[in-house]
């Protein structure tokens, strides 16, 4: 068996928020862009999850991994960032004893759905 056309496996019903173009639900992403554009964001730096990402003035894209650090909940390293929830920040505290600790509560000691 051999495709009848080029990447006619692609094609799809699925439109990509950011070209337009017709893919399969398997080639859209979380922020509804396909895999093509999706990739070209990460590339120029910006979150392809969500555009209010993109629109705010706070720098949340790891240029290291290529990844969004709030919508993709992303850990770095070199950018000092970490996620995890309440255990993990209680392990951290006791191993580097900081001096401070910034922590998102909604994400870090918080459960619900609603926040």
């Amino acid at each position: 068996w051999t495709p009848t056309e080029p990447l006619m496996y692609v094609t799809g019903k699925a439109r990509c928020v950011a070209c337009g173009g017709a893919f399969g639900t398997l080639w859209i992403g979380a922020g509804g862009c396909c895999f093509r554009c999706e990739e070209g964001m990460r590339a120029r730096g910006e979150c392809p999850v969500s555009a209010r990402c993109r629109a705010s003035k706070v720098q949340t894209f790891c240029l290291h991994a290529r990844r969004c650090i709030a919508c993709e909940r992303w850990s770095c390293v070199e950018c000092g960032v970490l996620c995890g929830d309440g255990e993990d920040v209680a392990a951290l505290v006791e191993r580097i004893d900081p001096h401070v600790v910034f922590i998102d509560f909604d994400r870090t000691l918080c459960t619900t759905k609603s926040g």
